[in-house]
């Protein structure tokens, strides 16, 4: 399983606050529960990489103690990786994030030709990974794409499947006040 981090908290967070959002700057959203609500039963869970950036206390201090926290919390989460990019400030000032989507074309790619999987699950909406789900179909692979929101048309269109993350779907991989010692 394959996880645009900063993606799925974007998405969420603008379409879905009340699902994604403790109100203390922590994530609901338990990564493992997702996985293997994701995979399901009768498949097996290889491994989960979450990809994203880490964020410099220059950014927001407050953002950048969350994002350690929730770092944190998730290096415990069974068969879960975390692969951080960089974030540089553009042109622009803003700052944006480099190598991670990147990062998880290539690993969707490497896993794939070293048939570590065969069905890879990516939980993504962004159009730039439609060449690396394409390629790793020709590799005789599922893609399964899973994400809130169906605007990705491309990416929706290029994978062989795919679930809509609902508040109804997520109901049961959320962080509940006596889960709170367990994020991720």
């Amino acid at each position: 399983m394959f996880v645009d981090g900063a993606g799925v908290y974007s998405a969420l967070k603008r379409k879905q606050p009340e699902v994604f959002d403790c109100g203390d700057g922590s994530k609901r959203v338990q990564y493992h529960d997702l996985s293997m609500k994701l995979v399901g039963p009768t498949r097996e869970l290889v491994r989960t990489y979450y990809y994203d950036a880490r964020l410099k206390q220059q950014h927001s201090k407050e953002a950048y103690q969350a994002q350690q926290r929730f770092l944190r919390a998730i290096q415990f989460i069974p068969y879960l990786d975390v692969k951080l990019g960089r974030i540089v400030k553009a042109n622009d000032g803003r700052y944006k994030q480099k190598g991670v989507d990147v990062m998880l074309a290539v690993d969707m790619l490497t896993y794939a030709i070293r048939n570590a999987y065969d069905t890879a699950i990516l939980i993504a909406a962004d159009e730039d990974f439609v060449p690396a789900v394409e390629r790793v179909k020709t590799l005789g692979k599922h893609v399964e794409l899973a994400f809130p929101n169906r605007k990705c048309i491309q990416l929706h269109d290029a994978a062989d499947s795919f679930r809509e993350l609902t508040p109804e779907y997520l109901s049961d991989c959320l962080l509940t006040p006596h889960r709170r010692g367990a994020a991720g």
